[in-house]
């Protein structure tokens, strides 16, 4: 059955139907059905079963299937025609010209560390590489010019990024830029810095505080996981003591502001090893947000090798420790106990998604539109050292995804066309996906260096299925004996929104 996709628990059968978005319960028998009614004749499939159920419950359940995936019924599905955008034209044009929520400058090409899986230092094909290149202040006020003219319509806050290679290495220019955008800028900002938290300092730290910055600091886990991967461009030894003591002095200077604004950013790389991540996070006490490191197009390791990050023995035995504190409601304190922050981080992602999921008659006129997309221009734009306009930090370099600059701004009608494009490649390759609610499928896991990459989007489904396929097991283990057990996700959500800003 198309658009169904069938998983267990340890203790229930369900089918979820990304038609409707529903999630429903069921008995072993249509549980095994469901793989191949109405794809094979009723006649074939009492013949595939009879050596397993009797005939009568065969009969009994064929008819039950008739009555629940008939039109209305709940296991009806009926693929989208076509794939869009959730905005129209004339509303892309719009928010082109007054929606403008996030800039993001990437003040320098250059990085004082040579991270072996990092996309630029030649470990993908087609990449750019580190280079001296490094934003100028002219540049960084017309952006910020820009962003002004641009946010008119926006909802607060409206945030600035600063990202690199390493950003702190053009410390002086973020100064004068935060400044200024208060300056220019009459709503509430919120900047943001992603480091690698070598070049912390008394100095830096004071002024993150003073300037409530929200920080995402690169950690990988303990000291021998870390240093393998993270080491200094000029002697090669490992960042991790460095990073540390500059976050110890962080946490010492304000401890308030540690804790509200300072998150790790955590890539898993092969060979993992989740338990000493798990124990390292619980003592370090920092919130982290995880991602698998890119498989595609890399020469590090083959495609498959980081998948058995979530595969393994490690991994089941942090998903039962999540199931079992978010039953007991122990994952729902505030603050979060310090030793479930890793597994939290993991698998949160997917389970807030299931919970915070909207129920469907279907797809409206037929159509999938897909709300998760950026509007390229209009939600956030990356900014190069030298002024080039890209859809997200991800996709830079990707010339292709270039769509505009400071002198001529945004092109509205490469915008367009690249929507467009998007919408055509998922036409083809999504509509009879039981994933398409969920996918976070976007510019960057589309496209290649050198085009559109049809490859690159089958490893990327794979990845995102794979996730889902936890996340749902993992969400009805915890609703089956504790209903309100994830509850505390929605009340997470208007924490998280009425905290944004200091």
């Amino acid at each position: 059955m198309k658009l169904i996709y069938k998983f267990r628990t340890d203790k229930n059968c369900y089918l979820y139907n990304a038609y409707t978005n529903h999630i429903f319960e069921v008995g072993n028998l249509i549980y095994d059905l469901s793989d191949f009614y109405e794809e094979i004749p009723p006649r074939e499939i009492m013949h595939r079963f009879a050596s397993h159920y009797e005939k009568y419950l065969l009969e009994a359940a064929i008819t039950e299937m008739a009555n629940i995936t008939r039109p209305g019924a709940r296991l009806h599905t009926a693929p989208p025609l076509r794939c869009s955008h959730v905005a129209r034209e004339d509303e892309i044009r719009s928010q082109i010209e007054s929606s403008l929520q996030q800039i993001t400058l990437g003040v320098t090409e250059n990085c004082n560390l040579r991270c072996k899986y990092c996309i630029y230092t030649g470990s993908y094909y087609g990449s750019k590489m580190h280079q001296e290149q490094y934003m100028d202040l002219d540049t960084a006020k017309a952006s910020i010019d820009y962003l002004s003219a641009h946010c008119k319509n926006s909802k607060p806050p409206i945030a600035i990024g600063f990202y690199g290679g390493e950003p702190l290495l053009n410390f002086d220019l973020i100064r004068k830029i935060v400044a200024y955008s208060k300056k220019m800028i009459d709503k509430p900002l919120l900047f943001t810095i992603t480091t690698n938290g070598t070049l912390l300092n008394t100095e830096v730290n004071k002024f993150l505080r003073d300037h409530c910055i929200s920080l995402l600091v690169s950690v990988d886990g303990p000291k021998s996981i870390h240093d393998r991967y993270r080491s200094f461009r000029q002697n090669g030894q490992g960042s991790f003591d460095v990073i540390m003591k500059n976050l110890k002095e962080l946490r010492e200077l304000d401890g308030s502001y540690f804790k509200s604004m300072v998150r790790l950013s955590m890539t898993l790389m092969p060979p993992g090893d989740l338990a000493a991540v798990d124990k390292f996070i619980a003592e370090v006490g920092i919130p982290p947000r995880v991602s698998l490191v890119q498989t595609y197009g890399t020469k590090l390791l083959d495609p498959g090798d980081t998948e058995g990050n979530l595969s393994s023995e490690e991994s089941l035995n942090l998903m039962k420790k999540f199931t079992r504190a978010a039953i007991s409601g122990t994952v729902a304190q505030r603050p979060t106990p310090e030793e479930y922050l890793f597994c939290l981080g993991l698998y949160w992602g997917g389970v807030r998604k299931l919970h915070l999921r909207s129920i469907r008659d279907g797809f409206e006129n037929s159509i999938f539109k897909y709300s998760n997309l950026c509007i390229p221009g209009a939600s956030k734009i990356f900014v190069t050292t030298d002024g080039q306009f890209y859809v997200c930090e991800r996709v830079d370099g990707m010339r292709d995804l270039c769509i505009g600059n400071l002198k001529t701004g945004i092109d509205v009608n490469k915008v367009l066309s690249l929507v467009q494009q998007f919408n055509a490649f998922r036409d083809e390759t999504c509509k009879h996906c039981w994933a398409i609610r969920f996918c976070s499928m976007c510019f960057a896991s589309t496209y290649h260096f050198d085009g559109w990459n049809r490859e690159k989007i089958s490893h990327y489904c794979e990845v995102q299925k794979r996730e889902y396929k936890n996340a749902l097991k993992l969400y009805c283990s915890i609703l089956e004996e504790n209903h309100l057990g994830l509850d505390f996700i929605v009340e997470e959500e208007q924490l998280h929104e009425s905290s944004e800003v200091c």
